[in-house]
């Protein structure tokens, strides 16, 4: 048998026992139809990925799931959330051969944002429900305005051309469609709802790999004539897990992020057996990433979900003691040398990994420092950077702040900042409300944001990151702009047309 069709095997007996949970879980949440189709597109989405063999055929067997989901989904642009993580977060280019080597780089997230996304974009311009731009909005629209124009001093309108679709489609797109087409608590419940479930078989997979020492996701990768500077990445002598997020930082990532999600609609879950299961399948996901980035973001989302209230110095003080409790005898138990080992800040694995991100900070504040307002394009080549090159032969810029600041100087980067510190504003007014009836999950969602900002601190803008936060900053600033707290509304969200249009375009603003 072919290791992409044992892998594949794999998958789905992974795959199917976690999405039979999630679906039971969610049940009281979400509409049993709408379940149906979130399982059936995910089956499909990875069927597709392990058997076709080919990235085109695989974007047509996409294209034809939108047109049926735009059809008979109450949410379609929900599925962006629901199929980003069943393929391999990586672009492949495609040209005309013997006349151009590159036109575009098709990345699964792309081809989400055109096929599920863009049609929900034209339905709510069309729409007479016009949305006053927020604070957060004009510092996003700000941000998107930097990076369009700072492309010019490429010296290609090519160039410029193709990051200004990027922008579309890995940035516009996402924050702009989940900040407007959910409109009710329920939808807000949705979207969330939607992350939890693509990321429990995401999860289970990844615990698979740091068992079995196995990729499942390099095969379909290789299918695509696709190659990974470095595809196993160990620690202490363990894989670390990455599943189809590529990379171990990202897995971290999205499990820590499913958690907070899973936190803010744990109270819709009526079966608590079914909920410790989902927390037990995530917790599991962010173990085996072996990622101490993610690690500190979960610690930081479970400290702010406590403390995110009125009067919360008594609750602040009985989770400590709790997790004291918990903690201690883990320690002094005989594992306890080695989970010490792994920890930030004080563990002995790796530690070249944090040296070599504070040297990345210095290296940033002295480039910065000669190109303050705009930055520069030429960051690499700059001496400071020239002296970090890899055993790989490449510079990995694993801070998404460092590399915003470094590209697109201080505008840039204050800029996307005020739009992250203005959507996580919104959510905390909301949330110490004392009387607000969804406050549970407005704290979630504040305290998963804030775990959002600190992990991208410790990697950079790739795989399903910055898919993932702009959505989820997308989906705050819809939390906070109809205010939770006003009630329970029963309206849905309008049904997007049938797709019509598909396609990719290449370069991330924030490539490595």
């Amino acid at each position: 048998m072919a290791e992409h069709h044992r892998a594949f095997l794999y998958v789905l007996l992974l795959g199917l026992p976690a999405l039979y949970v999630a679906a039971r879980a969610l049940s009281s949440l979400v509409d049993e139809q709408e379940l149906k189709l979130w399982c059936g597109a995910w089956i499909i989405s990875t069927a597709a990925l392990f058997l076709t063999g080919s990235i085109l055929l695989y974007t047509a067997a996409i294209c034809v799931l939108s047109v049926y989901v735009h059809r008979v989904s109450k949410a379609p642009f929900l599925f962006y959330l629901i199929l980003l993580l069943t393929a391999p977060a990586v672009g492949v280019n495609l040209g005309i051969p013997g006349l151009i080597g590159s036109i575009i780089e098709l990345t699964p997230g792309r081809l989400f944002s055109l096929a599920f996304l863009l049609p929900s974009a034209i339905a709510l311009r069309r729409g007479n429900n016009a949305t006053a731009l927020s604070g957060a909005d004009k510092a996003f629209a700000l941000f998107v305005i930097i990076v369009a124009v700072l492309s010019l001093r490429h010296g290609s309108p090519t160039h410029m051309l193709r990051a200004c679709a990027v922008l579309l489609l890995d940035i516009m797109l996402p924050y702009y469609v989940f900040s407007r087409a959910p409109r009710t608590p329920e939808i807000i419940r949705w979207a969330l709802a939607a992350i939890v479930f693509a990321s429990l078989p995401f999860a289970m997979a990844g615990m698979f790999e740091l068992l079995r020492g196995w990729r499942l996701y390099d095969s379909a990768i290789l299918q695509w004539g696709v190659v990974l500077i470095q595809s196993y990445l160990f620690r202490d002598g363990m894989l670390r897990a990455a599943a189809s997020s590529v990379e171990p930082i990202s897995f971290g990532f999205a499990c820590v992020v499913a958690l907070g999600c899973l936190l803010a609609i744990r109270d819709r879950i009526k079966n608590v057996y079914l909920q410790m299961a989902c927390f037990a399948v995530l917790c599991g996901g962010l173990v085996a990433s072996l990622s101490r980035g993610p690690w500190l973001g979960a610690a930081v989302l479970l400290f702010v979900f406590v403390a995110a209230r009125p009067k919360a110095v008594l609750t602040v003080a009985k989770a400590v003691t709790a997790a004291s409790v918990v903690t201690v005898p883990v320690l002094l138990s005989p594992y306890g040398e080695r989970i010490v080992r792994f920890l930030p800040f004080v563990g002995s694995v790796d530690t070249s990994n944090e040296d070599y991100r504070a040297r990345l900070i210095d290296a940033t504040f002295a480039i910065v420092g000669r190109n303050p307002l705009f930055g520069s394009t030429q960051y690499r080549f700059e001496p400071e950077m020239l002296a970090m090159i890899q055993g790989q032969g490449i510079i990995d810029v694993v801070n998404t702040y460092a590399a915003i600041a470094l590209e697109y100087g201080l505008a840039g980067l204050i800029a996307f900042s005020l739009t992250m510190a203005l959507a996580a504003a919104g959510l905390a007014r909301l949330s110490f409300r004392s009387q607000s009836g969804s406050s549970t999950m407005v704290r979630a969602m504040l305290a998963t944001l804030a775990a959002i900002l600190l992990i991208i601190g410790t990697v950079s803008s790739v795989s399903v990151v910055p898919y993932i936060y702009w959505a989820f900053a997308g989906v705050s600033m819809a939390a906070a702009r109809i205010k939770l707290d006003a009630g329970e509304a029963t309206a849905r969200p309008p049904v997007s047309p049938p797709l019509t249009v598909i396609g990719s375009l290449p370069i991330s603003p924030f490539r490595r």
